[in-house]
């Protein structure tokens, strides 16, 4: 419980773990938050789960993890992800900024770029394919989960199909 009210809390600068998200704490904090997060939500129940979008929390998400599949970390790449997975459906038109919206489009254009990513079946690197196709995986499971949003249809539908279809 109190890691939720911990999430989802207020401070003079806004909410608590966007802005640790954002660095403003440290960027050494970053991927604490990602883990605490992760847990909370993976854990949590629904009503925890639309809270946490409420809170702003995933306006830098999207940005971790275009962030993050640019620089190779994988880890940080699941973890947001799979707050995107948890988190996504709950966003609602109207309780939700515009914001958190824009992240979550941002989040299908980067997953609809892995999906993209073509695989090259001459590489000998056996586990660089073996990274890139269970990215594809969490990304489409992420994609699966968005895809209960009813306002999350036309991004997926404009970016992810055709990502798909290639």
């Amino acid at each position: 419980v109190m890691a939720c009210e911990i999430l989802t809390m207020r401070t003079d600068q806004g909410p608590f773990l966007p802005n640790v998200l954002i660095g403003t704490i440290g960027e050494s904090c970053i991927v604490p938050a990602l883990r605490l997060t992760l847990a909370v939500v993976q854990n949590g129940h629904e009503e925890l789960r639309g809270e946490v979008v409420r809170s702003g929390m995933l306006i830098p998400l999207g940005d971790i993890l275009q962030n993050a599949l640019s620089s190779g970390d994988r880890y940080t790449f699941s973890a947001a992800l799979a707050i995107f997975r948890f988190c996504g459906p709950y966003a609602t038109v109207g309780l939700v900024d515009s914001g958190s919206f824009a992240s979550l489009k941002n989040a299908i254009r980067t997953m609809s770029c892995v999906l993209a990513i073509s695989e090259n079946a001459n590489d000998p690197n056996e586990k660089r394919t073996n990274i890139l196709n269970s990215l594809k995986l969490e990304s489409l499971e992420t994609m699966e989960a968005l895809s209960s949003n009813d306002s999350l249809q036309s991004s997926i539908s404009n970016d992810a199909l055709p990502a798909l279809a290639e």
